[in-house]
């Protein structure tokens, strides 16, 4: 009799696993059914893919790529040539009248390197009746070199130039036009790459009336370099 229920249990315990394994195997296939994608069923989970970027990084990528670089920013040796507007005043002696004159000045000048530059430039300059009431007209033409550093706010230099110029009222016997030659110092202050302030003052020779006359020059003004 003891062995006979000691069979039955075993048959017992047989049968519990059988069931056990036959229940975890219906789990398992319905799990398995749940994502298959064959039969044309959602999967129930999204796929996720580690290549795929976050659309805020791939919008910021393209905003990035659609903005073009700002342009470097230009440094004040950048700029070869200055043009030059002013006022000025000419003091003018001679053996037949004299003249304090105002008037204009313009010049326009080319970096040849970081010390030497081109020039070139006119004056003009007004005074009030003299003789007969005749006004005093002062025009002079030059072209010369100025040498000075072309570097930092404050640029001082000097400059030679030669060329004609032309006085009224004309004399008896005497042309209204002779050669004229103007030599100094001068000063720029950079307010910015663009613009200066100038301050100079000059030696005046001419050949009016068959003779030389020595005379000084002032000038202040802005200067645009481009």
């Amino acid at each position: 009799m003891a062995s006979k229920g000691l069979r039955w249990d075993k048959l017992k315990r047989y049968s519990a696993c059988f069931c056990m394994t036959l229940g975890f195997a219906s789990v398992c296939g319905a799990q398995q059914g749940s994502f298959d994608t064959t039969n044309g069923a959602a999967p129930l989970l999204p796929e996720i893919s580690l290549d795929a970027k976050p659309a805020s990084n791939a919008l910021w990528a393209e905003s990035a790529a659609a903005e073009p670089s700002p342009p470097p920013r230009k440094n004040w040796n950048d700029y070869r040539w200055e043009l030059e507007a002013g006022v000025t005043f000419v003091r003018f002696q001679s053996s037949i009248f004299y003249a304090s004159m105002v008037g204009f000045k313009s010049s326009l000048s080319y970096h040849l390197n970081n010390w030497i530059s081109a020039e070139g430039g006119i004056t003009t300059g007004f005074a009030p009746t003299i003789f007969d009431n005749e006004h005093v007209k002062y025009l002079d033409y030059m072209a010369g070199i100025r040498v000075g550093p072309h570097r930092g706010r404050l640029e001082p230099w000097a400059h030679v130039m030669l060329g004609g110029a032309h006085l009224l009222p004309q004399t008896a016997d005497h042309s209204q036009n002779a050669f004229a030659m103007r030599g100094g110092i001068g000063t720029d202050y950079r307010l910015n790459p663009v613009l200066s302030l100038r301050v100079e003052a000059d030696y005046l020779r001419t050949q009016f009336f068959s003779q030389s006359q020595n005379n000084f020059q002032l000038a202040t003004g802005v200067v645009f370099h481009f």
